[in-house]
């Protein structure tokens, strides 16, 4: 069974979003100009799939997790109103992170991903007044960077050329 919702939010209201299923797949792509207080998508049997964009604004923590699939995370240059904790994590499966901020940013976020059992993957894009500190765990599975400019260090501890800076990205 496959369930398609489209939710079209004002984008004057701030939102908090929290998703779950027992068995299938959640993927939330926002747009720009919406406003979200929280996001938390769980899944016992699927894949989590999140698309933050542009002028996507975060005032709050942002949750990905299932049992068995993967837990992705595309971000791109959204506006972090305050610190934040993005938590991403799967006991069977991948992780996966697309970290795209080439945007100013004056605020923290705390990126944090687990795995007991598949690896992680990064991807990662950060430039500009921002700055990055990336370590990465998994108890069986590996850890790929795909993308490692501006970054000096091991695939499992990465910091940017400019860290600390005016924002930064920290994943744990």
């Amino acid at each position: 069974m496959n369930l398609h919702c489209d939710v079209l939010v004002d984008n004057s209201m701030r939102s908090k979003l929290d998703l779950s299923t027992s068995a299938g797949s959640i993927m939330v792509n926002t747009t720009n100009a919406t406003a979200f207080d929280q996001i938390k998508m769980s899944a016992k049997a699927g894949a989590v799939t999140l698309r933050v964009v542009s002028g996507v604004s975060l005032y709050g923590d942002i949750s990905l997790s299932t049992n068995l699939g993967a837990s992705i995370l595309d971000w791109t240059d959204p506006v972090v109103k305050q610190n934040i904790a993005v938590e991403t994590s799967t006991r069977a499966g991948g992780v996966e992170l697309h970290l795209n901020q080439t945007a100013p940013m004056d605020k923290m976020v705390t990126f944090s991903g687990t795995t007991a059992t598949g690896g992680v993957s990064l991807n990662m894009d950060i430039r500009g007044d921002v700055g990055a500190t990336i370590n990465s765990t998994t108890n069986v599975g590996g850890v790929h960077v795909a993308s490692k400019t501006g970054f000096v260090g091991n695939d499992r501890e990465l910091s940017s050329t400019n860290y600390p800076a005016a924002g930064n990205l920290l994943y744990t």
